[in-house]
């Protein structure tokens, strides 16, 4: 973790940031996990005391409260927030939940003005620590770099959890949770302070982000912001759907939370049959222990597969996971409620949780930042609360008129409808999600409609690809947005958008026609060509024809390589022919071209190249029959003469060789020339590295485009299309953040 934060850091530096960045990065990463420790610890023992005192009957009343007192929390700070500054509002706050928590354990024989101050102190202050500390964070990074950033942060919470769930675990049987555990909290609270303090000192906010400076911006009045929220018609039916959304989440999640809380408590008493101290540090302890299992598990999901999910099935596409497996879980507490089916619904809740957060996340950047800012503070300060008293209050209905079995089947009856609820709402959400997004081209602003291009790329979308290729054929829509287009298109890997692509090669613009070859470079999957052979011929016509019309040599290099990776006889002996006639670094394109058809044969017809006086075409000959297991040695052996040879511009080849080939054994080697001060030496590693998706090219890649003129600038960008494709959307999103910054 901590040499991405270096890795970042360094990105920085191209980006004209503050050097400071993966300081900044680990204080607020630190700030969170700190913050969460204390949490978990000081609600997990303010429900377990409670629990212990009153019974897990009176469980959902100390629910109510801790959503009441946050929407006071929220009022209070409305009014507050936007006089002071934020690091001081987090000091602040921190002293007075220590303030709270001392009077708690001062008053601690009277159980109603403990429970007072404890509520006040988990509910009042630090619920809305957290949505200050957010807004703050945000404050620190510019957008482009939350896309990084965010996610590692994101870590600390589960992180956080983790550790909480050690500290209540190997500490409950040794401190009386009533006393000693109001001071460890209060402790970890105190650690807050001079991270604060050191933050406030030493790192900078983002002067063009979307923090201090709008401050001045900010509403102070909560009903006047929930109104901001809403009255944009083009924004309503949207964020009307995520209210909805957040409501149920929280609805179902006291529901869940109680019933897993009930089969906890059933099996403490089991061991212990009198309530009191022994049965309080029994309770505290098993929460404790599963508190570790849940944790566990959402991190590994964090870290695993959860980008790759949001990736493959788009923000609410992931999102659906959640109430999915929720379903599921529930049918399973219909038929038998128990420990281990509870402990189950409670871990998958939370599992898919993380998923779920993700993707909330994502999906508000489909409103204006402005808006946004406001959004988070409604969700997280009003909804959330709200729909956690909605839930419990259903609870306490349900307990009025059930008892023992009938309260648990009505209950699971109650959730396992709620969750349905969810998955339609966020079933329909999606359709929402599009429609603002397409009405983000309405702009003026041609960063918007490039963020807009980004959101319809995601997968789950329902008729983006017809509205892209509408905006494809206007006119009025500038080249960079048209580039994005197609790229977005490639992205998607529509065999249907193939004509429109071949369409794009008659365009009088260069850029259009090669971002149509690099686009239709991306599709991966030639079943798809092999199922539609009219479709795959008129693309191969296509090609052939835009060959002899193109006047840029670069494009039909380009074109041959595309043609190549059909890997049919008509595409072979199309490609065989322009050998023959080629001559100097084209016919090298051309060798290198004949590597991509899936058929070793093939290698007959390069391996005479080895032998040639032209390092181009012997290098590319290499590289072609090293894509072959068979003939991998002897195209190694080869490109080790380039790395060893005294000539620079053939250690260049030799490091291009072992880009294209992702010579991993070989990756020390091209370390050593990153930072070398030969250019040729440097882009070609930092091209090679970037292939095998190494990050440290990064810095090094963009430098040379931001800063680099003539054919350096321009042999970067050629070579930049076989790189790592997670690299290549990093280059690109940051060199669209300069460019619109540059305007």
């Amino acid at each position: 973790m901590f040499r991405a934060l270096g890795q970042i850091s360094v990105i920085n530096k191209v980006l004209n940031i503050n050097d400071k960045q993966s300081l900044k990065i680990f204080l607020f990463w630190l700030l969170r996990s700190i913050y969460r420790v204390g949490f978990v610890v000081g609600w997990t023992a303010t429900m377990a005391m409670f629990v212990a005192r009153y019974g897990i009957k009176a469980l959902p009343y100390l629910f109510i409260l801790n959503g009441i007192f946050t929407i006071i929390g929220s009022v209070l700070y409305s009014s507050v927030i936007h006089r002071i500054k934020k690091n001081l509002c987090l000091v602040l706050t921190i002293f007075a939940s220590m303030g709270t928590l001392f009077l708690a354990y001062w008053f601690r024989a009277d159980s109603f003005l403990f429970f007072a101050f404890l509520i006040t102190a988990v509910s009042v202050f630090l619920s809305q620590f957290r949505i200050v500390l957010n807004s703050l964070i945000e404050d620190y990074f510019s957008p482009l770099e939350s896309e990084k950033v965010f996610p590692i942060l994101e870590s600390s919470e589960t992180v956080g959890g983790l550790v909480a769930g050690l500290v209540i675990t190997f500490f409950a049987a040794f401190i009386k949770t009533s006393t000693a555990f109001i001071y460890f909290w209060a402790g970890l609270l105190v650690l807050i302070v001079p991270i604060i303090m050191i933050a406030s000192v030493v790192l900078a906010p983002v002067e063009n982000g979307h923090g201090t400076h709008d401050k001045k911006k900010e509403n102070p009045d909560l009903i006047l912001k929930i109104k901001t929220i809403f009255k944009d018609n083009k924004y309503f039916a949207f964020i009307r759907g995520l209210s909805l959304i957040v409501f149920l989440q929280w609805v179902l999640f006291n529901l869940v939370e109680f019933q897993y809380t009930k089969a906890v408590y059933q099996s403490a008493s089991h061991v212990i049959l009198e309530a009191g101290s022994g049965f309080e540090h029994a309770f505290f302890h098993d929460l404790g222990i599963l508190f570790i299992i849940f944790s566990a598990t959402a991190l590994l999901i964090q870290l695993i597969i959860g980008s790759r999910l949001v990736y493959s099935l788009g923000v609410f596409g992931s999102m659906l996971i959640h109430p999915i497996l929720t379903i599921l879980s529930l049918f399973g507490l219909l038929f038998s409620f128990n420990f281990t089916t509870a402990v189950l619904a409670r871990n998958n809740f939370t599992l898919t949780g993380v998923l779920y957060s993700s993707s909330l996340e994502s999906s508000y950047y489909a409103v204006r930042d402005n808006v946004r800012a406001y959004l988070r503070e409604f969700l997280d300060g009003i909804v959330r609360p709200v729909g956690a008293i909605f839930g419990t209050l259903f609870i306490l209905v349900l307990q009025n008129f059930f008892f023992g079995k009938p309260l648990i089947l009505y209950t699971n009856i109650v959730m396992f409808v709620f969750a349905i609820i969810l998955f339609f709402v966020i079933y329909r959400q999606q359709s929402l999600y599009t429609e603002v997004v397409c009405a983000q081209f309405d702009s003026e602003h041609e960063k918007e409609k490039i963020d807009a291009i980004d959101m319809l790329a995601q997968k789950g979308h329902n008729g983006n690809i017809e509205f892209l290729i509408s905006k494809l054929d206007n006119s009025h829509e500038s080249i960079a947005t048209k580039k994005k287009i197609i790229f977005a298109l490639g992205e998607l890997q529509n065999i249907q958008t193939v004509p429109e692509l071949i369409k794009c090669f008659s365009s009088k613009n260069e850029e259009i026609r090669e971002s149509a070859l690099d686009s239709l470079s991306m599709f991966k999957n030639r079943d798809d060509f092999v199922a539609n052979v009219v479709m795959e011929y008129e693309l191969i016509s296509a090609l052939k024809k835009n060959y002899k019309s193109e006047k840029n040599n670069y494009l039909r290099l380009k074109i041959i390589g595309l043609l190549s990776r059909f890997s049919n006889v008509e595409a072979a002996d199309f490609l065989l022919k322009i050998l023959k006639t080629s001559k100097g670094d084209f016919k090298a394109g051309v060798i290198y071209s004949l590597g991509n058809i899936k058929d070793s044969a093939i290698c007959k017809f390069v391996m005479p190249y080895l032998k040639s006086g032209d390092a181009k075409q012997k290098i590319s000959a290499a590289i072609a029959i090293g894509r072959f297991k068979k003939h991998y040695n002897e195209a190694k052996y080869i490109i080790d003469t380039f790395l060893h040879s005294n000539k620079n511009s053939e250690i260049a080849l030799g490091i291009y060789a072992v880009g294209e080939l992702k010579m991993k054994s070989r990756k020390e080697l091209c370390f050593k020339y990153l930072y070398s001060k030969n250019p040729e030496l440097k882009v070609a590693t930092a091209i090679a590295l970037a292939k095998m998706g190494e990050d440290r090219a990064l810095p090094v890649l963009i430098e040379i485009l931001v800063f680099a003129k003539g054919e350096l600038a321009d042999n970067v960008k050629r070579n930049l299309q076989n790189v790592d494709v997670r690299i290549y959307k990093n280059i690109d999103k940051i060199m669209s953040h300069i460019k619109f910054n540059k305007k």
